[in-house]
């Protein structure tokens, strides 16, 4: 199933910006653990509860027990999200939002933060 999700915030930008809607593909709740392997990937744009917020991050980890995310914008730490609280994945035909190409979108973003940093 797909739903439809409002972004709110700016830890995405500019691959997502506030007041975008963006659409996921549901993750059922009775999947099992080893058909979520399949579905996400690194790099992967992904919607998930915590604390009673749903936030959109990026997939930089994959693990038997749920996932790790961060934003674009890496002004949070890392963090772990159990499977049951990973409410789907986003769906998109923007490369840097899904796969490979999101995660070295991720990774050359913070090399230029940090050459920029430095300079």
């Amino acid at each position: 199933m797909i739903k439809a999700i409002k972004v709110e915030g700016s830890s995405m930008s500019p691959v997502f910006k506030n007041g975008d809607i963006v659409l996921i593909k549901k993750r059922p709740e009775a999947r099992s653990q080893k058909s979520d392997f399949k579905e996400f990937r690194k790099g992967d744009c992904a919607v998930y509860n915590f604390e009673g917020q749903n936030l959109l991050h990026r997939v930089i980890k994959i693990t038997a027990n749920g996932l790790w995310f961060q934003d674009d914008g890496q002004s949070i730490p890392s963090h772990f999200i159990k499977w049951e609280n990973i409410l789907g994945k986003v769906v998109s035909k923007n490369p840097l939002k899904n796969g490979c190409s999101g995660f070295m979108y991720f990774k050359l973003k913070k090399v230029c933060r940090n050459v920029l940093r430095v300079t």
